[in-house]
């Protein structure tokens, strides 16, 4: 499984499209790690405004291609190379926050449906 933190916001824009990253437009990849904790660090180094989810990516379902890099520390770290198909995202988790603006921990597992709304 791939994690990919996004604003609710991001999700929930367009969702009868697949979901594109701030990071697509960039620079042609949606950025995803590949463990909880990887994506707990990498929360710190994202803007955000609202609340986050993880997204849980099916790398199997994924439509466009993955490559791989390696991250701060010698992390490998994934890049979907197109719009992530929203069937593809087989759960959603929200990112718990402490008051500090940190992120703690991932909620419980919220099911995405292909075509549904759903959020935390």
């Amino acid at each position: 499984m791939l994690y990919h933190a996004a604003s609710l916001e991001a999700w929930l824009t367009d969702p009868h499209l697949p979901y594109s990253s701030a990071t697509l437009r960039v620079d042609g990849s949606v950025h995803c790690s590949v463990s909880e904790d990887a994506l707990l660090a990498a929360v710190a180094h994202i803007p955000r405004k609202g609340p986050l989810l993880a997204l849980v990516i099916d790398e199997a379902r994924l439509d466009p291609p993955v490559t791989w890099a390696t991250g701060a520390g010698g992390a490998p770290v994934a890049r979907v190379r197109g719009p992530v198909n929203r069937d593809a995202v087989v759960a959603l988790m929200e990112i718990a926050m402490d008051g500090d603006g940190r992120a703690t921990g991932l909620g419980p597992p919220k099911r995405a449906s292909p075509g549904r709304e759903d959020h935390p």
